[in-house]
């Protein structure tokens, strides 16, 4: 899997230059992506009439080549007739690090505090004992937060009776079941914990069976 801040930052520079186009089309200009010009590709090109404006987007500290690189793209685009170069700095927002191999226990906690139904509903004493083998497939920025899409499986222990009988380990059932989750991650302060729950399917269909 691709390193969690790489996969922010690639995700936020794709949204970053589809703003931007967003902006330049409100204004009439027909939008053109990763436009080769002279020895130079160029992330935008926005066009109006006889008028092209070539945007470059930086949302990450520039090494010393890379800001050569600029100052020649500058340079060329002054010698382009009716061309105006824009270079666009957003720079990646600062989040805390989050600990991937902690979701389980973060989804976990999730799950004891909003208990699922799906899973409530087993038996007349259902209590979560364990969340593992998350494996997140997707990962984005929505405001401040994490916007996650992950599946794993869930274990829940199953007892039946009255509370009075509840002591007898013997009389309980350990059942994994799988899950997937969509939703927000947050940071609380001191720890990461679920913002929102979008989705939340888990599959019970093997204890019917």
């Amino acid at each position: 899997m691709k390193p969690l801040r790489d996969y922010l930052i690639q995700n936020f520079e794709k949204s970053t230059l589809a703003q931007i186009a967003d902006e330049y089309k409100k204004k009439g200009y027909t939008i053109k992506k990763n436009v080769l010009i002279g020895p130079f590709r160029v992330d935008l090109a926005a066009i109006k009439d006889d008028e092209i404006v070539y945007i470059e987007l930086k949302t990450r500290t520039e090494s010393f080549e890379a800001k050569q690189r600029i100052k020649a793209m500058a340079d060329y685009f002054k010698n382009v007739p009716k061309a105006k170069f824009r270079v666009v700095i957003s720079r990646f927002p600062e989040i805390k690090k989050i600990d991937f191999y902690n979701i389980d226990s973060i989804l976990y906690d999730y799950f004891i505090l909003d208990f699922p139904s799906a899973l409530d509903k087993l038996s007349t004493h259902t209590s979560i004992e364990e969340v593992y083998g998350v494996d997140i497939s997707e990962i984005s920025i929505k405001s401040d937060s994490l916007y996650i899409i992950c599946d794993g499986k869930v274990v829940v222990s199953l007892q039946y009776g009255s509370d009075l009988e509840q002591d007898a380990e013997e009389d309980s059932m350990c059942i994994s079941f799988p899950f997937k989750f969509k939703g927000a991650i947050c940071h609380s302060g001191k720890e990461y914990k679920i913002k929102e729950c979008e989705e939340l399917e888990i599959d019970t269909d093997a204890f019917y069976e």
